[in-house]
């Protein structure tokens, strides 16, 4: 844990301040109400890390989205008889440090920005790419294959 920690105060203040910043507005913009719901997770991390690189605050080399599990507040989960004390969640990875944009679903604050390494998230699954890339690479090999139809279809008629 002390190099997780060690890569978070690394992180240059101004770029953790943009970033905070960033995931505020991401999380206004995309929870309805006081309070993030189930499935706003996948909703705020997937929106927050493709601003995040579009505004060059996170390289793809340093930044993933997570799948996992985060860890309840104790008294919470006791009051809702959770009996293993986590739940299924997706957050943000940039540089060292999780940018958590809905973890008041586990009765925490709004957002948490904490490193790697913190014991209340477990990984589970790294997805490097968003899914505005696979949105995006689906739309170039849709227009590679109108390409190679109408290729082909110019070929036919030049034969006739």
């Amino acid at each position: 844990m002390a190099s997780d920690r060690a890569t978070f105060m690394k992180r240059p203040a101004e770029d953790l301040g943009a970033l905070s910043a960033l995931l505020q507005d991401v999380r206004t913009e995309n929870v309805r109400g006081a309070r993030s719901k189930w499935g706003d997770c996948e909703l705020v991390s997937d929106e927050f890390l493709s601003e995040a690189r579009r505004r060059r605050l996170a390289s793809p080399r340093d930044s993933f989205i997570v799948l996992g599990y985060r860890a309840y507040d104790p008294e919470f989960a006791q009051r809702r008889r959770i009996e293993n004390n986590q739940g299924e969640h997706q957050w943000a990875v940039i540089g060292g440090t999780i940018y958590d944009g809905t973890s008041d679903q586990f009765s925490d604050s709004a957002i948490t920005i904490t490193p790697v390494g913190d014991p209340r998230y477990r990984e589970k699954l790294r997805q490097k790419t968003t899914p505005q890339f696979w949105m995006s690479l689906q739309a170039a090999v849709d227009l590679w294959d109108a390409r190679k139809k109408l290729s082909r279809s110019f070929r036919t008629t030049a034969r006739v």
